[in-house]
């Protein structure tokens, strides 16, 4: 895989002076569908600037690992893309200073797919820089910071597929004197995940400690996250910790381990 620089899912304007480009609106777009339906989206591309702002838009297959990578290929590296159903009709677009402007996009489920579940891609939106003003200083070197912004698009294809996961990499990390709990988790099944979750503590006596809960974190299928869960200003021993990933759709994960502080 070819890493390049990770997207900031956020919306923050662009670095420079102007114009100022953002995206004001949802950054996920996640839609069930059926096999041959058309479905149409649309991304608010805002300009508070005051100068006309140009953007690029533009799509790509996105997956991403439990350690930190992010990556950005090209439409068909991932088996599961659904980024060459998106049709645009432009992939430029002019907005004028203090104003917004809509790009829409349609979205075309193939009449027949091999595998059942989650799709996704990545729509890019990209500020286009002005070149740069000439100082008239010899020597010198202008740099000019840009923040693109993507926005995920996630088709489920009707009731089909399957939620699995595979929880590995157990491991107990000190940071400002605080305990964390870490642990990766990859979906390993076809739909996408979203579980949130907790571990439940318990000393060497079995007396209940506390419900520790740590965020909640989108998998796609094939791609895996560090959960972290702060256990606060634990004591040296032996705990018994139970770990539960909750989906909240009726489907939970879970898993007991000993620790050993």
């Amino acid at each position: 895989m070819t890493r390049i620089i990770k997207i900031l899912f956020i919306a923050l304007s662009t670095l420079y002076a102007a114009p100022s480009i953002s995206v004001p609106g949802s950054l996920t777009h996640e839609n069930t569908v059926e096999l041959g339906e058309t479905i149409k989206g649309s991304i608010p591309i805002l300009n508070r600037g005051d100068s006309v702002g140009r953007v690029k838009v533009y799509v790509m297959d996105y997956l991403f690992n439990s350690e930190g990578q992010t990556f950005y290929e090209k439409l068909g590296f991932n088996p599961r893309s659904n980024g060459n159903w998106i049709k645009t009709s432009r992939t430029y677009l002019e907005i004028p200073p203090n104003n917004e402007v809509n790009f829409t996009y349609t979205l075309q489920v193939p009449k027949t797919l091999k595998k059942d579940g989650t799709y996704w891609s990545i729509i890019l939106v990209e500020p286009l820089l002005p070149p740069p003003t000439d100082t008239g200083q010899k020597n010198t070197a202008s740099i000019q910071t840009v923040m693109r912004y993507g926005i995920q698009v996630v088709t489920h294809l009707g009731k089909t597929g399957k939620y699995d996961l595979k929880i590995a990499n157990k491991n107990i990390e000190s940071n400002d004197e605080k305990k964390y709990f870490s642990i990766d988790v990859e979906n390993s099944g076809s739909l996408m995940l979203a579980p949130q979750i907790s571990v439940e503590l318990f000393n060497n006596l079995g007396n209940y400690i506390g419900n520790f809960k740590g965020p909640k974190l989108r998998i796609f299928p094939t791609c895996s996250v560090k959960y972290s869960v702060d256990l606060g200003n634990l004591s040296k021993g032996d705990y018994k910790a139970v770990l539960i990933l909750d989906h909240n759709e009726g489907e939970v994960f879970g898993a007991q381990y000993d620790l050993s502080l």
